[in-house]
């Protein structure tokens, strides 16, 4: 049982920086359609 803790907080913190990676991906992508436009 102690182990739950970390293991959820892990699993928090790599789906934390996923959402980050994917939403500055979709920014990137975004500019880089307005500057072409």
């Amino acid at each position: 049982m102690p182990n739950t803790g970390t293991e959820a907080s892990k699993s928090s913190v790599l789906l934390g920086a996923l959402a980050a990676v994917g939403g500055l991906g979709l920014v990137a992508k975004r500019r880089k359609r307005d500057e072409e436009e």
